[in-house]
């Protein structure tokens, strides 16, 4: 169903296969990250504009992601993952914060470092969320 307009890298039994960057697709990891300019806006802020992901969440927010009826389980898991669209997305957009401040060599004070890693912790834990989710749904 959806999963042709996400096309968010899955294993052959549909769960998330990569949990540290689950929206990223091959388009977006085939562009490094750089130091940007002033106002450049980053590879994640740019796929928000080149994809359907962010209307097909819009509009999922509108109808609800409950009582959807004729759904497979592998549609589930489609659901899940659009559910969590926005805490996907700014997970990703801080690991680019992360990797582009070390690349300027950039060193953060200990709680901000703290707070950083505790974000990019809970965006990989939503990601394995949703390999658990998938792994319910079978048994």
């Amino acid at each position: 169903m959806l999963f042709l307009l996400l096309k968010v890298s899955r294993t052959e039994k549909g769960v998330i296969s990569d949990h540290k960057n689950p929206l990223m697709g091959s388009l977006q990891q085939s562009v490094s990250i750089t130091s940007l300019k002033r106002f450049e806006p980053s590879r994640s802020v740019l796929d928000l504009i080149d994809n359907m992901r962010s209307k097909i969440y819009g509009f999922f927010c509108k109808i609800g992601f409950n009582e959807l009826p004729g759904l497979h389980d592998e549609d589930y898991v489609t659901l899940c993952i659009i559910e969590n669209f926005l805490d996907f997305k700014i997970g990703e957009i801080w690991q680019e914060i992360m990797t582009e401040l070390e690349m300027e060599g950039v060193k953060l004070i200990a709680i901000d470092s703290e707070a950083t890693d505790t974000i990019l912790r809970a965006t990989e834990e939503r990601g394995l969320g949703r390999k658990m989710n998938k792994k319910m749904i079978r048994v």
